[in-house]
């Protein structure tokens, strides 16, 4: 389903690799089944090829709630999903697309769980990993 989506769109692997700031064999890997995605990895993907709405309105507001929650600053949030400052602001005030890895870095930052921000389901907290 996945892999005959990005024909549709075409959208090659090694684009959608750049996007989800991976290899190109690590992609080729998850549609071929060879390897399994994390869950932020498989949302970021679905997302990417438009299978499940691109990160709905709401989610920021979810995110800003929990760096607050968590006492820590933007800049904190930035250099931990390793980008600059001023671009994390613009993510976070709508006036930039946050890109996929950023997406998911911060969520993985802030123990939130994809599910919740994405669609308001599930566990608010990211599932401890063992």
């Amino acid at each position: 389903m996945i892999n005959h989506r990005l024909k549709e769109l075409k959208i090659r692997r090694s684009s959608l690799a750049k996007e989800l700031n991976c290899d190109r064999s690590t992609v080729s890997n998850y549609l071929n089944g060879r390897r399994t995605p994390d869950e932020e990895q498989l949302k970021a993907i679905l997302m990417e090829v438009s299978l499940v709405d691109e990160q709905p309105l709401g989610y920021l507001s979810k995110i800003t709630a929990r760096i607050r929650e968590l006492r820590i600053t933007n800049r904190e949030v930035a250099r931990s999903v390793r980008t600059s400052d001023s671009e994390f602001s613009r993510y976070m005030s709508g006036d930039l697309k946050m890109p996929l890895h950023t997406f998911a870095s911060t969520l993985i930052k802030l123990k939130l769980s994809a599910d919740w921000v994405l669609f308001g389901q599930g566990d608010r907290m990211s599932p401890k990993r063992v």
